[in-house]
C-alpha cells in the first residue's frame, strides 16, 4: 500500500515528499517493532537480565560424612 501512495506521490510530481514519508514510516516500523520485542521478552522473563551477584548470606552448610 506504502508503494502505490508513493507512486501517486510521483505521479502528482510530489516526489521531495517520498523520502520523509518513507524515513516516517520506518521509524514508526522500528518502534513497534521494540515495543512488540520488548512484550515478548517480558512475556518469557527475559526483559531484566539475571543477576551475577554472589549472595553470600546463604551459603550452603558445610557438612560432613565421616561421623
Amino acid at each position: 500500500m506504502a508503494i502505490f501512495f508513493f507512486l501517486v506521490l510521483a505521479l502528482l510530481n510530489l516526489a521531495t515528499w517520498i523520502l520523509h514519508l518513507w524515513t516516517l514510516a520506518a521509524g514508526a516500523s522500528l518502534v513497534i517493532s521494540a515495543i512488540a520485542t520488548a512484550r515478548a521478552a517480558n512475556g518469557r522473563g527475559d526483559a531484566i537480565a539475571p543477576s551475577r551477584a554472589r549472595n553470600f548470606d546463604s551459603q550452603p552448610e558445610m557438612t560432613s560424612d565421616v561421623s
